[in-house]
């Protein structure tokens, strides 16, 4: 009776350890919602700075696949971009997927903006609504 109580305990343990970890190609989808936000167009400046293109993204994620400006985006950890690029990137601080809902925080360094996403995906993830508050 005992092994069996620990097996179920083992079993149950690994189960709720589990969660299925986002798609990539969500993961991709979501943060180029956020790129391409109308409002936050206005604060890249590439046509009067041109060093800010290609965009630097910051955050954790093995693979993504998205553009801005005609041509991908670099992505680089908080670490390596601090030491190559002090302040010019936008950094995903946050990205929490929930099933068919994902919220999104960011912060675009150069121009001292934050904001913050919330996405539905019916086919496509689309911004449901969004805040930007420059610091």
């Amino acid at each position: 009776m005992k092994q069996a109580a620990e097996m179920f305990l083992l079993v149950f343990l690994g189960l709720v350890s589990c969660r299925a970890l986002p798609e990539s190609q969500d993961v991709s989808d979501i943060i180029q919602q956020v790129v391409d936000m109308p409002s936050l167009q206005a604060f890249y400046h590439v046509d009067t700075i041109p060093d800010r293109k290609p965009l630097i993204i910051v955050g954790d994620f093995d693979e993504l696949s998205v553009n801005q400006f005609g041509v991908p985006v670099s992505v680089l950890s908080t670490k390596q971009a601090s030491a190559k690029y002090p302040s010019a990137f936008l950094e995903i601080t946050m990205l929490q997927i929930n099933g068919e809902i994902a919220k999104v925080t960011f912060r675009y360094v150069p121009e001292g903006v934050e904001g913050e996403a919330i996405l539905r995906k019916n086919r496509d993830w689309k911004i449901t609504k969004s805040k930007l508050v420059e610091r």
